[in-house]
């Protein structure tokens, strides 16, 4: 006896559903050797460029002394270093500027304006990149605050002051206020989840793109740390 309609229709359903997984998971390892592969040509400028810096400072500063000694000739072979690696391919145009902080180190707050999309909110596929997978997952997760840490720094009258935990959306888009609304989707649609221990417990919590703070890939694999990169609205 041949099955009911309603059952082929699910089975068409069904494989049609796959179909599509199957397309989308080829698009993300595409995607993951080709930034695979700007980060290696990217990581061979950094090197260069690094031994160019330190051979330039070198030559600037005195036999006994550090760089960190000499601030305004750091900068001054880094700003050479940013202009000449050209980690994101050409730069429209950028500005920077230079603060101390409390402890006598400087700090950067760096706008560029770029052509390309380099931003990602979202925890990576392990199958895919295990290595930017272990990065995000050690650097790039905030807190987790509210129900899970109500006593975290960020926490004010009972919120998170940097708006944590984000909201899910399945796309990119820009806020009523201008924020920019980073695509973060939940388990069912694609995202991908991990358990942590809380740092102020033996607590362990599920943690999903809710909270990742968003970043670069390219500079993640670069330089694996916590570098946090944001959208600017003109």
């Amino acid at each position: 006896m041949p099955p009911k309609k309603s059952k082929l229709c699910n089975r068409s359903k069904e494989a049609r559903r796959k179909r599509l997984e199957r397309a989308h998971q080829s698009e993300e390892q595409i995607a993951a050797r080709n930034t695979t592969q700007r980060i290696r040509i990217s990581e061979s400028r950094i090197q260069k460029s690094k031994r160019q810096r330190d051979e330039r400072l070198r030559q600037n500063i005195s036999r006994n002394s550090a760089a960190r000694e000499h601030h305004i000739a750091t900068f001054r072979v880094r700003e050479l270093d940013r202009q000449q690696t050209r980690l994101f391919s050409q730069t429209r145009c950028w500005i920077y500027s230079i603060e101390w902080q409390k402890r006598g180190l400087p700090h950067a707050y760096i706008l560029i304006w770029l052509g390309v999309k380099i931003i990602s909110a979202e925890i990576p596929d392990p199958l895919i990149d295990q290595e930017l997978f272990d990065i995000v997952t050690s650097h790039m997760i905030h807190g987790p605050c509210g129900i899970f840490n109500m006593t975290s720094p960020c926490m004010e009258n009972g919120k998170c002051e940097k708006r944590f935990p984000k909201q899910y959306t399945n796309d990119t888009v820009t806020d009523i206020d201008g924020y920019p609304l980073y695509r973060r989707r939940n388990f069912e649609n694609g995202g991908h989840i991990f358990t942590m221990r809380m740092s102020n417990s033996t607590n362990q919590v599920e943690i999903d793109n809710q909270w990742v703070v968003p970043y670069s890939r390219l500079l993640s694999k670069t330089y694996k740390a916590h570098i946090n990169v944001e959208f600017s609205i003109p």
